[in-house]
């Protein structure tokens, strides 16, 4: 990470964006976790992610239960459970959200005149989800807990200076 950047500050960003974004497009309180506990999601899950470039490259990783990501869904929609449409309206959703996280990341990542640009979402659905990534890039880790549900949050970042 450019040397300018603090973890400390870092985390203090991710922390208010993800909270930000839940509790204005999903009207949801979030909280912030101990980011060393050691905390799995059972069952399937969907995986949002979203990849920056610029002086600064990495990619963000959005994770929740397939559950949640349901409830989430109906969240920032307005709609109720029952009228959520399968895995298009969670792919949309899930993306969108991940994005917008995405967006407040690249604005503290990238001061000007260097410019980021954000890639188009992602989403990955399975049971065993897991990111790998190049050795030179550092990785943060952040969980989040939402309405007795868990959003595991992974920063991959790689600096050109």
């Amino acid at each position: 990470m450019r040397n300018t950047i603090s973890k400390t500050d870092l985390r203090a960003s991710i922390s208010k964006s993800v909270s930000e974004v839940f509790e204005n497009m999903l009207s949801m309180q979030i909280e912030v976790e101990e980011p060393t506990q050691n905390v799995s999601l059972e069952g399937g899950r969907v995986m949002g992610s979203v990849g920056f470039g610029g002086a600064v490259a990495g990619v963000i990783c959005i994770h929740v239960s397939e559950e949640f990501s349901v409830q989430m869904t109906a969240a920032i929609l307005g709609i109720g459970l029952e009228e959520v449409h399968g895995g298009e309206d969670v792919n949309d959703a899930i993306g969108e959200i991940t994005n917008m996280i995405a967006g407040n990341v690249k604005a503290y990542l990238s001061t000007p005149p260097s410019s980021c640009s954000l890639s188009v979402p992602s989403i990955v659905r399975g049971s065993r989800v897991a990111i790998e990534t190049v050795s030179s890039a550092e990785r943060e880790h952040f969980v989040f807990s939402c309405q007795n549900q868990y959003v595991l949050l992974e920063l991959y970042v790689k600096s050109d200076k």
